[in-house]
């Protein structure tokens, strides 16, 4: 059976007009979607398998913090994180000029590579300060892959199955991420995260022979040329866009603040082991699965995106605050972390698919400036999540079982911010 396929030229627009505006491109050769769709599940299981080992590793780097002349920080991991994240701002901003000058298939490869090398280094080397610099290229390389696998989908999406092919595209990766905690589970045994960051190195194998051997016929668009300030005036000036970048940094400061500390607090402070984790986070993520594709198709034919916003963020407000102040989970119930955590991400999961079909469908692939300042949102929401975090733990004064409960608490007066958002979006059915 042939794979599905879907294709169409993008050329630069002629004409000033409003960032957003599509203009019609007829369908040229085929562009296997599938294949996009594999290389997404391979990157994504080997995203997710360092994601919710990274703060416990940096934990064991630095155990007693870190001592500067101006006193002791009690909580670097967030520093370094915030660290990592100020590279990925300023490595996404030379994306589009990359592009230009290898192209998005030779530039997709040079990030796989760089990314294997660097989880090579970490699972190798013990020095702290070494293992944090390499942390934090790594952090930084992340969003340079997602975006160079973005450009490949958007330049084969037609407008009108935008929904359609992103929730797919969405729920490939998000399967992976559903899988990625029952591996560590089956992994992690006495805190040996080297194994953990060598599994990762070699899922990334697959997706760069994908790219080299599927991709290398892709056909790039002519990318924008454009600054930072004049990509983020682009942005801003356009009221849909905008809104959908407040959207999309609110989802991202929640996916940081829970990746970060969700799993440190119920290592250390809960009392679960790292294979109960792993089923509590299986089962958390399932909503990202099974809700995706059918929220992106319900995007598509009948509900709008703005509806489905303003009741993903309730949600993620809701359980994010009973989290933090529910007395039945400060022990190490499964069954009630399952269910807790599951909540949340029913939410999450909605805002995620709701956002990127919102703004793809006003955007075109010409438009990689914009694409590549809005992929910006990850990491500014990575730079300030863990920032503000080390700065409430510093005022409360500790960091206790106590603290990391208000730490869920703050997050979920925070994705209030969202729905206040999504009330102002205009819908585009």
């Amino acid at each position: 059976m042939e794979q599905p396929t879907v294709g169409k030229t993008i050329t630069a627009p002629t004409s000033k007009k409003e960032v957003g505006a599509v203009s019609p491109a007829p369908f040229l050769s085929p562009f296997p979607l599938i294949t996009v769709y594999i290389a997404s599940f391979f990157f994504s299981l080997h995203t997710a398998l360092t994601s919710y080992i990274d703060s416990s590793f940096l934990s064991t780097i630095f155990p007693g913090g870190i001592t500067t002349p101006w006193g002791t920080i009690h909580e670097p991991i967030g520093i370094i994180f915030a660290a990592g994240s100020l590279f990925m701002l300023i490595s996404l901003s030379y994306a589009p000029r990359i592009l230009r000058r290898l192209g998005n298939h030779n530039t997709t490869l040079a990030f796989i590579v760089t990314e294997i090398l660097l989880l090579a280094a970490m699972a190798h080397f013990k020095s702290a300060v070494f293992s944090a610099f390499i942390f934090a290229a790594h952090l930084a390389t992340l969003p340079l892959i997602r975006f160079s696998l973005d450009v490949f989908l958007e330049s084969a999406t037609p407008d009108s199955s935008t929904g359609t092919i992103r929730g797919i595209f969405l729920t490939a990766g998000n399967f992976a991420w559903v899988l990625a905690p029952l591996t560590i589970g089956f992994f992690l045994t006495d805190s040996d995260y080297w194994k953990i960051y060598i599994a990762a190195a070699a899922l990334m194998i697959p997706v760069w022979y994908l790219v080299a051997a599927k991709l290398h016929f892709f056909h790039d668009p002519q990318y924008e040329k454009s600054r930072f300030w004049r990509s983020a005036k682009a942005l801003m000036s356009n009221k849909r866009i905008r809104h959908v970048f407040i959207s999309d940094f609110l989802l991202w400061f929640f996916y940081a603040w829970m990746d970060i500390y969700m799993p440190l607090y119920l290592h250390t402070y809960v009392g679960f082991s790292w294979p109960e984790i792993g089923l509590i986070f299986s089962v958390m993520l399932l909503p990202f699965v099974i809700f995706q594709y059918p929220l992106g198709r319900l995007a598509d034919k009948s509900l709008g995106e703005k509806e489905l916003l303003i009741g993903g963020f309730l949600i993620m407000a809701v359980s994010s605050i009973l989290v933090g102040a529910s007395s039945t989970l400060t022990a190490p119930v499964i069954f009630a972390w399952m269910g807790a955590l599951f909540f949340t991400r029913i939410g999450a999961s909605t805002v995620e698919v709701m956002d990127e079909t919102y703004f793809f469908k006003n955007i075109d692939g010409t438009n990689s400036h914009i694409l590549s300042f809005h992929r910006n949102a990850g990491p500014l929401a990575l730079l300030i999540a863990p920032l503000t975090a080390s700065i409430i733990f510093e005022i409360r004064g500790g960091h206790t079982a106590i603290d990391f409960r208000f730490l869920f608490v703050f997050l979920g007066v925070v994705m209030l911010l969202g729905v206040w958002n999504a009330l102002l979006m205009e819908d585009t059915n």
